[in-house]
């Protein structure tokens, strides 16, 4: 392969520059999505009873438009009704719940809080707020329904700016933000990373076409995996917002080990003289010494394509579709990275006389220092060991205290708009996370004095809740508090004769009716809070209505996009546990495969698990919990960080063919322990510079990568070889392993 690759380099870029070309194309039809609908399983029980749910009643996501805080004088009841019309002539709003309107005119029940959400705060301080609550249309699509987040947020600020600054919150303007944030990530994210790769690899490399050539080839890596995702019709969402910038770190570590091997070479003056020359000759010169590197690094580069590949892939078995897209996609973009690195790189560099291989590529790492290094260590191999399962140990403690949590609003910085208006919203006038009551039947059975008393004990429970925040929107008045169970049911019958009529504007996203069939749903609504506090009210509440005694002939759920999201979030522990389990699971094969020593795999294991347990134990321990972003970092960061693992076992198990383990431990580490360094520090600074993104996700996501590569290092340069060293009087007597 090599020979056919620097033979004719001129062809080999031009085919391998076409299929990136090809492979890339699909980027041009992604679009950014972060709608609640793209993190649900498609075959989830729960999204199959919301799509029956939203089949009967509709749309159950709105938009809550709050003014800024204004003295009572100020409240302009005309310039309320104003913007109220203006919204509801938007196209795509379905109607405007203006708080002033008598609900009683319709028939329609408001909450107490919503009834006077113009009156908040006038009584006490003599200051008061406005708000508007706007329902959408049940047939958007997910873009118009951002577009017309937009078109709101921009038109009250501009037409109505006496009011302002005007506050908006709902579902979908949280999608709209995240859309926003992940865009935002993207952009900021991938030259960041790359700059960050090309001051490494200068510091590392010393040679500009070597530097240039890198990142010609992550940015074809990241061109790949995006491609794929715009062919497969897959969208950008908060998780694959990082995969241009993870692929970037991923091509710069394969690139390292090639040409930090490449720059180790030891050519005769000949040879070098040879190399110089602008000429067949000397093209022919280079592509010895190319081909001599690649044979060198080809198979441990293969090695860990494959295992990074695996520890991305393992995401692919997820039944959260971003979780799934991710790993899927970036495990396609690191085969990407491998395949470039020994096409496209030794093809654009071969035709430099300008790229040779230099003696000072050994400085820090000659064989005599290596062997100071290894036996300072060999003294200390037991003290290593022990506290290596020390740590351990206190790592797997750590790990059990993990918890699952994920808040939505804190995605985003403190100052950020979007949770300074829940704040405030929630706190003058109610809850804005909504859950849906849906009883349905037997007309006569959900009319009856009993469903009718059980609906209220069920009532009284919720709002006894800590979270919830108002009474219940009703499609009816029940009538007074006076009045016995049948007299209700009668009042509800008689309201609901006139609502089937059409008079009761908005009362049909409340009912259902087919033949003999009457479904009836209820919206409460709570303050938002942390998936594992919605989590837990969801659960209570359906244990209210198990209390609640319904008439068993009546179906009674608790449904609506809430309860959805909750399952989201339950299933994310479960993708931490089976990603990592499948990664090790598949890592430990491909190494059986190529090693075919069980205390070899064994000991490539230990450096790298222990880096993962003590990233996830102390997040335990800090009560930091896993959410949507930190939750594929296992999986993840045994991929990655596996590599410089396999390069240094790879070159001790060469090593050991002639060397007793000591000398092969001392020559593993004078051969690759300087691209281990290297390309540990780029993974750490590159994952690192997540952080210059303000977006929550992200900035996690690539600090507890980065943090775990650290550990990495440091288990492959100090446990790794103690281990070895450990175990070398039982090697000695056993056949040297082989590759």
């Amino acid at each position: 392969m090599a020979h056919l690759i620097l033979k004719r380099p001129g062809i080999t870029l031009l085919v391998v520059l076409a299929a990136v070309l090809v492979m890339g194309a699909g980027s041009v039809y992604l679009r950014v999505d972060n709608s609640p609908s793209v993190w649900l399983p498609s075959q989830d029980p729960e999204l199959s009873l919301y799509g029956d749910f939203r089949a009967r009643f509709g749309e159950d996501t709105f938009l809550f438009a709050a003014s800024a805080p204004l003295e009572r004088s100020q409240l302009d009841l005309s310039r309320l009704r104003a913007a109220g019309e203006w919204l509801s002539n938007l196209e795509g709003v379905d109607r405007v719940d203006d708080p002033l309107e008598d609900p009683s005119a319709s028939n329609l029940r408001l909450s107490k809080n919503r009834q006077q959400a113009v009156l908040v705060g006038a009584e006490r301080s003599g200051v008061g707020r406005l708000g508007l609550l706007v329902a959408l249309q049940a047939a958007l699509g997910d873009a118009e329904r951002k577009q017309l987040v937009d078109e709101v947020r921009r038109g009250l600020s501009e037409g109505f700016d006496e009011l302002g600054p005007w506050e908006l919150a709902g579902t979908d303007v949280v999608t709209r933000d995240l859309d926003r944030g992940s865009q935002v990530s993207m952009a900021t994210l991938f030259p960041v990373v790359l700059v960050v790769m090309v001051v490494v690899l200068w510091f590392a490399l010393r040679e500009v076409r070597m530097v240039l050539a890198i990142a010609l080839s992550a940015a074809a890596a990241s061109l790949v995996a995006l491609g794929g995702l715009g062919a497969a019709g897959r969208s950008l969402n908060l998780l694959l917002a990082v995969v241009p910038a993870t692929l970037v770190v991923v091509a710069t570590a394969y690139a390292l080990h090639l040409l930090t091997r490449f720059q180790q070479l030891h050519p005769t003056e000949d040879q070098l003289s040879a190399c110089a020359q602008r000429t067949r000759e000397g093209q022919a010169a280079r592509a010895k010494l190319w081909a001599q590197a690649m044979s060198h690094t080809f198979r441990p580069s293969l090695l860990t394509a494959l295992t990074t590949a695996v520890g991305f892939g393992s995401l692919g078995f997820s039944r959260i579709p971003p979780v799934r897209d991710m790993g899927i996609f970036t495990a396609l973009g690191v085969l990407a990275s491998f395949w470039l690195t020994f096409t496209l790189l030794p093809a654009l560099l071969v035709r430099s006389p300008a790229v040779l291989p230099r003696v000072s590529g050994q400085a820090g790492w000659s064989f005599e220092r290596s062997a100071k290094y290894v036996g300072l260590l060999q003294q200390h191999r037991w003290a290593v060991s022990l506290l290596g399962v020390a740590l351990m140990v206190a790592a797997g403690w750590g790990v059990t205290q993990l918890e699952v949590e994920s808040n939505v609003l804190h995605f985003f910085p403190e100052d950020h708009d979007l949770p300074a208006s829940y704040r405030a919203i929630e706190s003058d006038f109610f809850g804005l996370t909504s859950l849906d009551l849906w009883v349905e039947g037997d007309r006569e059975a959900v009319l009856s004095g009993r469903t009718v008393a059980a609906l209220q004990r069920f009532f009284s429970l919720a709002a006894d809740e800590e979270l919830a925040q108002g009474g219940p929107l009703l499609p009816v008045q029940w009538g007074g508090a006076e009045l016995a169970p049948e007299d209700r049911a009668q009042h509800l019958r008689n309201g609901l004769l006139q609502n089937s009529s059409g008079s009761a504007e908005g009362a049909q996203k409340y009912l259902w009716m087919s033949g003999d069939q009457l479904g009836l749903r209820a919206t409460l609504t709570y303050r938002t809070t942390s998936s594992q506090a919605a989590f837990g009210l969801v659960e209570r509440l359906r244990s209210h209505l198990a209390q609640a005694d319904l008439p068993e002939e009546l179906k009674a759920r608790i449904s609506g996009s809430t309860p959805l999201l909750v399952r989201g979030q339950v299933l994310l522990l479960d993708t931490q546990l089976r990603s990592f389990l499948l990664a090790l699971m598949i890592v430990t094969g491909v190494l059986w495969g190529a090693f075919r020593s069980l205390a070899l795999v064994l000991v490539s294991l230990l450096p790298n698990v222990l880096p993962i347990a003590i990233t996830l134990g102390a997040m335990g321990y800090a009560g930091i919990p896993l959410d949507s972003a930190t939750v594929t970092v296992a999986g993840i960061a045994l991929g990655l960080v596996i590599d410089d693992t396999i390069h240094l076992l790879h070159a001790y198990s060469v090593a050991r063919r002639e060397r007793a383990p000591h000398g092969a431990v001392v020559e593993a580490l004078a051969q690759v322990g300087r691209p281990v360094l290297t390309t540990s520090l780029a993974l750490s600074l590159g994952f690192g510079a997540f952080v210059a993104t303000s977006f929550r996700p992200t900035h996690d996501f690539g600090l507890l990568i980065a943090w775990t590569g650290l550990g990495a290092l440091v288990c492959d340069l100090v446990l790794l070889p103690a281990v070895l060293l450990l175990a070398r009087k039982r090697e000695e007597s056993r056949p040297s392993p082989r590759i």
